[in-house]
């Protein structure tokens, strides 16, 4: 929490975004994430 900025902000994906998940040192991106999870086509272009 203490490095958040506020107001939080949402907006969709993109190419090049990644996210630091809990309990790993680096950076995964989010594309890789999704597909790691088997998330379908339509769900990527929702998220």
């Amino acid at each position: 929490m203490d490095k958040l900025r506020f107001p939080l902000t949402l907006r969709r994906w993109q190419a090049g975004d990644s996210f630091m998940p809990r309990g790993l040192k680096s950076k995964k991106l989010l594309s890789y994430f999704l597909i790691g999870q088997k998330a379908p086509l339509n769900l990527k272009d929702e998220a």
